[in-house]
């Protein structure tokens, strides 16, 4: 069964690095591309002890650059908390550095919420999920560290939201989920598609794509937990079609379509948002690996307001898209209403999705 430990070996480090000053300099200047395997071989690697898999829950690690000044590095396991949990964790830290004192977290009311008696489990999740785990077998030790990978940062402006919303509601007049959320994933999805091809990847139309998702069901809980509940409470949500159908000229609106339905079909169940949750693992694994797509973070999280006392971050990356294939989401430093959009991939099929992503909007 899991178990929290104290080891010595896992406590945070803090590193004077000024051979990799001019890494992280690239994306505190929020220049587009960079090398992934620069950040990747700073995360900590898990470790297998006896029997058991070791791994931390929080890792930190901050990077000093003389005169120029730091990088704060996070990884959470998911099975301590969410990324809504772990923004708020890193948010109250933050207060309390700046601020000194803890009493700012208690009149806000942002104290965490940490009663789990409030989650009831009465189809016995908890034993389906870890019975799960048991079965994966961990190798540990160090990463394989991506060497063909450049990291890039997109922005999309309200106005291209504002269009992208226009262009579903002319075509799907009834949808009825035509959120910024879901346009924003839909023209990055059929952009990362039509990016394969057009790299040179062979493409069979009539497989499947997948765009999986996360929501936070905290609110739509019996009995709903508190926005500050500190733990996972994300539903997965799969958006599925075919090849050819984001390939072609309609691709966004099918996308935008689809992603609304599989948000709908999760959201709106009357038998509560876990119901078939037993069957989530099983059906993940029948996905293959490279057709999925991910999302990770949210502008909602406003991780550009967070501030230790130092200043506001010059700019945030999740690192975790390199390994998971994933996009990450987050909200413009410099304009709030518009979004900045992560990616990792190879620098051939980074040029091909810049092309795309920037001509999109011609049409």
């Amino acid at each position: 069964m899991p178990s929290l430990q104290d080891i010595e070996s896992m406590m945070v480090g803090i590193d004077d690095m000024e051979e990799f000053k001019r890494v992280f300099l690239i994306f505190a200047c929020a220049t587009l591309l960079a090398p992934t395997s620069h950040l990747e071989a700073q995360l900590p690697p898990v470790s297998i002890i006896s029997d058991s898999l070791v791994a931390p829950l929080l890792a930190v690690q901050v990077t000093l650059f003389p005169n120029s000044g730091i990088c704060i590095g996070f990884t959470f396991r998911r099975v301590t908390a969410d990324g809504n949990a772990c923004t708020r964790f890193i948010r109250s830290w933050a207060s309390i550095n700046k601020v000194g004192r803890e009493t700012t977290m208690v009149e806000s009311g942002t104290l965490p919420f940490y009663d789990r008696t409030m989650v009831k489990d009465p189809n016995g999740l908890a034993s389906v999920f870890w019975n799960h785990v048991g079965k994966i077998k961990f190798e540990g030790s160090q990463r394989q560290l991506s060497t063909n990978k450049v990291i890039a940062t997109f922005i999309l402006g309200q106005s291209h939201v504002q269009q992208l919303k226009k262009w579903v509601l002319s075509q799907c007049p009834t949808s009825s989920h035509v959120s910024t959320f879901t346009v924003t994933c839909a023209y990055v999805w059929t952009c990362m598609v039509k990016a394969r091809e057009r790299s040179g990847e062979k493409v069979t139309e009539d497989e499947l794509e997948h765009f999986v998702f996360g929501a936070d069901c905290r609110a739509l809980l019996q009995p709903p937990l508190p926005a500050t509940y500190f733990g996972n409470c994300l539903v997965s949500c799969f958006a599925t079609t075919k090849t050819k159908e984001l390939m072609g000229d309609n691709g966004f609106i099918i996308a935008a379509k689809t992603i609304g339905e599989a948000i709908q079909e999760r959201l709106r169940k009357k038998e509560g948002v876990l119901k078939d949750a037993e069957k989530w693992i099983s059906e993940f694994e029948t996905r293959k690996e490279d057709r999925i797509v991910g999302v990770a973070g949210s502008p909602r999280f406003a991780v550009y307001d967070i501030d230790f006392g130092l200043g506001k971050p010059k700019k945030s990356e999740v690192v975790s898209i390199d390994m998971t294939g994933s996009i990450s989401l987050n909200e413009c430093k410099n304009d709030k209403e518009s979004f900045e959009i992560g990616l990792s991939l190879p620098k051939i099929k980074m040029d091909a999705f810049e092309d795309i992503f920037a001509n999109g909007f011609q049409v």
